[in-house]
């Protein structure tokens, strides 16, 4: 465990050195934030060993606060909505509800669409 620690230490101690020696250049703490904000188990899979979605979410929430554009928080928060919609099942898919709720995702989804360059929602 202590070899472990000194190794973390001289990695964030090498990049802390490196950033420093370019303008522009930043840190995102996330192997702090694992140890300290997210050190329950309930952030790690099974193995324990790997950060979980809940885990991954968080931090990239983090990450998003730091660097992203309201616009681009708002797209990717639209787009997050959209997935999780798509997700969405019925067992009568002819049912007028479930029909305009598509119908309603579609637009939602055109224009995301609208907004990039790339493909999205395959």
């Amino acid at each position: 465990m202590a070899e472990n620690q000194l190794s973390k230490a001289k990695l964030i101690g090498a990049v802390h050195e490196t950033i420093e020696q370019f303008d522009n250049c930043h840190y995102l703490p996330v192997y702090e934030i694992m140890m300290d904000d997210l050190r329950d188990y309930r952030f790690y899979k099974e193995d324990m060993i790997h950060p979980s979605l809940q885990a991954v979410m968080y931090i990239f929430e983090k990450f998003g606060g730091a660097w992203f554009a309201e616009n681009t928080k708002t797209f990717i928060k639209e787009n997050f909505s959209i997935h999780k919609a798509l997700a969405h099942t019925t067992a009568d898919e002819k049912d007028p509800k479930y029909i305009e709720f598509r119908e309603k995702l579609t637009l939602r989804i055109d224009q995301q669409q609208k907004k990039v360059k790339h493909k999205i929602f395959l």
